[in-house]
């Protein structure tokens, strides 16, 4: 439980002064390859939210996966893949996209911070938009980029549009 924490810790107080010495030169060290790979995960990523297939989530997750949620709680990949096995039975009004996407690397890990939209697409949530900040941690090795950690912040409502 410590790990996380000290995790989570590190990214609320580094990671901003990061973002603001120099965003554009942190993207340059960047190569345009793992760039793209790391965009195709998070798409990945997202498409596996999108139809609750464990399989391909379990392709993206390293075996140490962890996520923590806004109220503490946290989830190794077992944990996540067991409920997505439970979610694949279930019909949400919901879609899955993401934006203000911003890539960090340092040296074989590489920090994504984003926007996650819940966007309602039925019923009484068709056209209302939850949105979350995410910051996901990748890291590189002979089979390529594994997401280990994913810390989620509290959402908030969005107006409707």
């Amino acid at each position: 439980m410590r790990v996380p924490i000290i995790v989570v810790l590190f990214l609320l107080l580094y990671l901003p002064t990061v973002f603001a010495q120099s965003a554009a030169g942190s993207q340059s060290s960047l190569s345009q390859a793992d760039e793209q790979k790391l965009r195709e995960s998070e798409e990945s990523l997202l498409k596996a939210e999108n139809e609750n297939n464990k399989d391909l989530l379990a392709s993206l997750l390293a075996s140490d996966f962890q996520t923590l949620t806004p109220d503490g709680r946290t989830f190794n990949r077992a944990q996540v893949l067991d409920e997505s096995s439970q979610r694949a039975t279930m019909h949400f009004p919901y879609r899955v996209e993401h934006s203000d996407l911003h890539m960090f690397r340092f040296g074989n890990t590489a920090v994504i911070a984003y926007t996650k939209g819940f966007v309602g697409t039925e019923g009484e949530v068709a056209g209302k938009v939850r949105k979350q900040g995410f910051v996901d941690v990748f890291t590189k090795d002979a089979s390529g980029w594994k997401l280990h950690f994913t810390k989620a912040e509290a959402g908030i409502a969005a107006p409707q549009q």
